[in-house]
């Protein structure tokens, strides 16, 4: 067991690693975006900081039809079947094609509409944004073909390549910034136009050099209509129930939690979507290892192995504890002086100190919820998890408001029914994640 279990860590080291060594590149480079942005104009700032963050959001959500794609290719590749791997990955592209041709059009034929519809733009900030939208009207189409190509890679544990050219593609997103935006080098000034193609250009390279690495697995033929039209609906029916999720645990919930927090008090607020800002640092790493532990799981699902399955799972959790608690006591450290990095009021600086350490503790048990999460969404338990998070996060929602308002707790009454939230999702995870499992398994085999 001890040797299985170094395998499994080796396994999910490598595949996580990569992912969190990406994410953290592109958070810092897309930093720099938004300060060259920042130097045009503050239309320019608000229209780009808006527009790009929808269009983020809107891949994001859609990109989970590459992550139900990530299930079952894996679970395809445990049982050594490759044709159904390669059929699945054409699937999931033709799926990702059409739904990004589709908001392709929507995009470029409604911009002005939605931009007035949505967000109320007018006068510069909706000249700005209609002229962003022209040049990022490929941006979803190309994002959704990366992600299938990311998830093949990732079942086929090349998550280096994922690492590389991301970064190496953000960086080159950074100079066509810079040479695109304010005209150097002899190009004309674009300004936010410049922002856009500069973004798409580099998304095209990084999907170009996915598809020269991935040339193998193209293997499109139109004998197998019927087969990948009956791909394409059941990873249409697998990615619902995480797209559904996604919405909840993603927007929702802290819709519904800033909403609360608002009306507590200005500083309070502030003051709180200073140290999400911080903790949503410390906490990136479990996407990372959950995302891992899906591929593996699916794999090893797929092969029926029932070590594999039990043991990673607590790899997962034991890696992501382990970051989020290393991120943590820095920012603890630190805490007088990191909100500095965002702001300069005294006050808020103050409070957001004060109120670091308990936010931390509240997420403490959500890295090992999360990869629970990640966990029954491997072996097809996506409703389960829908269901019970909904249910578990309504809970909590009315647990916070009798906190705040029934025992004036305040700011204080969030993170303890935070707290309760993920406790309350990993004991239910966790049990199901045992009792199907052995279920489940026993039956395969």
């Amino acid at each position: 067991m001890k040797k299985l279990a170094n395998t499994k860590l080796k396994e999910l080291n490598n595949l996580a690693i990569p992912l969190i060594a990406q994410s953290i590149s592109g958070l810092l480079i897309g930093l720099a975006d938004e300060c060259m942005v920042g130097r045009i104009s503050i239309s320019a700032y608000s229209s780009v900081g808006i527009i790009g963050s929808l269009l983020s959001f809107l891949a994001g959500l859609l990109g989970f039809t590459s992550v139900s794609f990530n299930i079952l290719g894996s679970k395809a590749k445990g049982k050594k079947d490759n044709n159904n791997l390669k059929d699945e990955f054409v699937s999931s592209l033709l799926l990702n094609l059409l739904i990004g041709i589709f908001f392709f059009i929507i995009i470029f034929v409604l911009k002005k509409q939605l931009l007035i519809l949505i967000y109320g733009f007018q006068g510069e900030t909706l000249y700005e944004g209609i002229k962003y939208l022209n040049s990022m009207s490929f941006y979803i189409l190309i994002q959704l073909c990366i992600f299938t190509f990311s998830a093949l890679l990732k079942i086929e544990k090349k998550t280096k390549w994922i690492f590389i050219c991301s970064t190496g593609t953000a960086v080159l997103d950074v100079i066509l910034n810079y040479i695109f935006i304010f005209g150097n080098l002899g190009m004309p000034k674009l300004g936010v136009q410049g922002a856009g193609l500069s973004t798409v250009f580099s998304i095209s390279i990084n999907l170009l050099i996915y598809m020269y690495i991935c040339r193998n697995y193209f293997s499109f033929t139109y004998e197998k209509i019927k087969l990948y039209k009956k791909k394409i609906m059941i990873h249409i029916k697998e990615s619902l129930p995480l797209m559904g999720q996604e919405a909840l645990e993603g927007s929702i919930f802290i819709i519904a939690i800033n909403a609360i927090v608002s009306r507590i008090g200005v500083n309070e607020l502030s003051s709180y979507l200073i140290i999400v800002q911080l903790v949503n640092i410390a906490l990136m790493p479990m996407y990372m290892y959950g995302s891992s532990a899906l591929t593996l799981i699916s794999e090893n699902y797929g092969a029926k192995d029932e070590e594999a399955l039990c043991v990673i799972p607590k790899l997962g959790v034991i890696m992501s504890l382990i970051i989020y608690s290393f991120i943590s006591i820095f920012f603890i450290i630190f805490r007088t002086e990191v909100p500095k990095l965002i702001t300069e009021n005294k006050e808020i600086i103050f409070l957001s100190s004060n109120l670091l350490i308990f936010f931390i503790m509240a997420n403490l048990v959500h890295p090992v919820c999360t990869i629970y999460r990640y966990s029954l969404q491997a072996i097809g338990e996506s409703k389960f998890v829908l269901l019970n998070n909904a249910k578990i996060n309504v809970v909590s929602l009315i647990i916070m408001l009798i906190f705040i308002y029934g025992i004036n707790l305040g700011v204080y009454g969030v993170f303890i029914a935070l707290f309760i939230n993920y406790t309350g999702l990993f004991y239910i995870y966790s049990k199901k994640w045992n009792k199907v499992l052995s279920k489940k398994v026993q039956v395969s085999l």
